[in-house]
């Protein structure tokens, strides 16, 4: 992990400290891609992400792909 990515985790966040207590933190950050058949899926799923990870997550807004029915976030989990 770089320090611009550690400058990013707030270690102050209860979750952030619990989840590095109990795991660690990971030398890269994780791709997520989420995908659901309406927008409101994928936002309630980013969501519980953010609540679960707190600032150890970062998630771009849902959007519509190309083939109309499907939509997508990408996500960082950055510890």
């Amino acid at each position: 992990m770089t320090a611009r990515q550690q400058q990013r985790i707030d270690h102050r966040d209860p979750t952030v400290a619990a989840f590095i207590a109990d795991c660690g933190l990971a030398t890269t950050p994780v791709a997520i891609k989420l995908t659901g058949e309406n927008r409101e899926d994928v936002a309630l799923q980013i969501g519980r992400l953010k609540d679960a990870f707190g600032s150890l997550i970062a998630v771009t807004e849902p959007r519509q792909v190309s083939n109309g029915v499907e939509w997508i976030a990408h996500g960082t989990l950055l510890a």
